[in-house]
């Protein structure tokens, strides 16, 4: 993107929409009080994917291209279009799937505050640990469906920001089936994905604000900035990246079951050779291969 001066903007279209911008814009003014804890979650319930057979792919699909870097095997409906999320080989889980979003309204919420505060500002943590599997379904699914991340950030004051995931929940959580929560010594807020609410000492709501995660402004932003060469309310530097190595270390943490120490400047996990090879491919399929950079 910087070598060849491009304008990228990440899909996480709530960074657009006024009820995120105006959630933050309360937060700078201080009204939470000090903020050092930050949370995310996902709860709403879905369904068991099965086990179905494998068979043979569409006649209209060039399966070989569709599997491009991963590993070849045989064709199973549950690994392609739309369920290829849950497996290794392809996707991230629901923590890079809906709880990317969350996250980083929890993210973005923190930085809010730190901004309030005259704190430095957050980036990427400085610890992950995490726990959890696929404890619920019984099927083909590869990641958790059960999962609690703790991020530690060390800055001139620490913060802690976590994740939660119960995708066999039918109930919401803090009156959300998915959103983020900022806690603050005066009150706390909870974002949603149509409002925002503030509420105080016991429990008393301060402020509500109601809104949409319609995607059409995230859209207009883009192609704004590609016509200013202005950053993207979403650019990758501040925003994307950031977010997408909070979902790849915590689904790492999970994986080998211990708390991880993050180099920020290499982005890789000090003394654990076992996570570093985890933040690839073990093998790229010819002639799908990752370039040198």
């Amino acid at each position: 993107m910087k070598k060849h001066n491009r304008v990228v903007q990440m899909g996480s279209q709530h960074r657009s929409t006024e009820r995120l911008k105006s959630a933050l814009e309360y937060i700078r003014s201080g009204a939470l009080g000090r903020c050092l804890v930050a949370k995310a979650w996902e709860s709403t319930k879905q369904g068991n994917i099965g086990n179905p057979p494998d068979g043979t792919p569409p006649e209209t699909v060039d399966y070989d291209m569709w599997l491009g870097p991963a590993k070849k095997r045989p064709f199973n409906k549950n690994r392609f279009h739309g369920r290829w999320r849950w497996f290794h080989d392809y996707g991230t889980g629901d923590l890079g799937n809906d709880g990317v979003h969350r996250l980083d309204m929890a993210f973005a919420a923190l930085n809010a505050a730190c901004e309030a505060q005259g704190d430095e500002s957050i980036s990427l943590p400085s610890k992950i640990s995490a726990t959890g599997g696929k404890w619920y379904f019984d099927d083909m699914q590869e990641w958790p469906d059960t999962l609690q991340v703790t991020y530690e950030y060390q800055s001139n004051t620490p913060k802690i920001l976590t994740y939660e995931m119960r995708i066999w929940a039918p109930y919401h959580y803090h009156g959300e089936s998915e959103g983020a929560v900022i806690y603050g010594d005066k009150a706390h807020m909870t974002i949603g994905n149509s409002r925002w609410r503030v509420y105080g000492e016991r429990g008393k709501l301060i402020k509500e604000v109601k809104g949409d995660s319609d995607a059409t402004p995230h859209v207009a932003n883009f192609l704004n900035c590609i016509k200013t060469r202005n950053k993207p309310a979403c650019d990758l530097e501040t925003v994307g990246h950031p977010a997408s190595v909070l979902c790849h270390a915590g689904n790492i943490a999970a994986r080998v079951g211990r708390t991880l120490v993050l180099d920020p400047k290499t982005e890789t996990f000090e003394n654990d050779d076992a996570a570093n090879q985890l933040r690839g491919r073990e093998e790229w399929r010819a002639p799908w291969v990752l370039p040198e950079v």
